[in-house]
């Protein structure tokens, strides 16, 4: 997931150019995320309910559409999607923070001195090695009052918990239990140009 963390601009005012090589990339990704157990098991799910079709390919072109398709937030330019505004972040107008909900992200930016932790207003533990924590933080030097992520588990189980929300319970608490910690996800549809894309997607605790 590192590997496409530059393809993007974060300011949703700049058009984002997605050359040949990087769609190769997210498509990639995308590969590598079903060939888990817990991403693949969510798609079963989501066929056997109806939503998308049993079929690994239509897993694959609903995954791409949902998460990777560019959008405008506004100003007539097309700079967002459901990847980068979830799984990195956006700027908007320049002064405000949108997005940040994964931690590896997160951390990366903190290393590099552009992400700040300002201390965390609520945690809940998920078993012992993964966490949900809702904290203050800022990014580039802009101030984001409350953002809250999943800690210590993989872009794929939660690609695939947003997924499945995104599909059963759109713009509404998602009910989830995880080691035995029950708290919902919450996920915003976009629509653009005739498709529902991913808005927003968090945990909310």
């Amino acid at each position: 997931v590192l590997k496409i963390y530059d393809n993007y601009q974060l300011d949703t005012r700049t058009n984002e150019y997605i050359s040949p090589a990087q769609r190769n990339e997210e498509s990639l990704l995308v590969d590598t995320f079903l060939s888990t157990n817990v991403l693949s098991a969510a798609m079963r799910f989501l066929a056997d309910k109806g939503f998308v079709r049993k079929d690994y390919y239509d897993y694959k072109d609903t995954l791409r559409r949902m998460w990777f398709n560019l959008y405008s937030r506004g100003e007539g330019k097309i700079g967002s999607s459901g990847f980068e505004h979830v799984f990195l972040t956006e700027t908007k107008l320049g002064t405000e923070i949108s997005g940040l909900h994964n931690w590896i992200y997160f951390n990366a930016e903190e290393v590099k001195k552009r992400a700040d932790y300002l201390g965390y207003i609520k945690k809940v533990d998920l078993g012992d090695k993964a966490a949900i924590v809702k904290f203050h933080a800022k990014f580039n030097n802009i101030d984001k009052p409350v953002t809250s992520m999943f800690i210590g588990t993989s872009p794929e189980l939660e690609m695939a918990l947003y997924t499945v929300c995104f599909f059963a319970r759109p713009d509404q608490n998602c009910p989830v239990s995880l080691g035995g910690t029950k708290f919902n996800i919450v996920t915003h549809k976009f629509r653009y140009r005739g498709y529902d894309l991913v808005g927003s997607a968090y945990p909310e605790i």
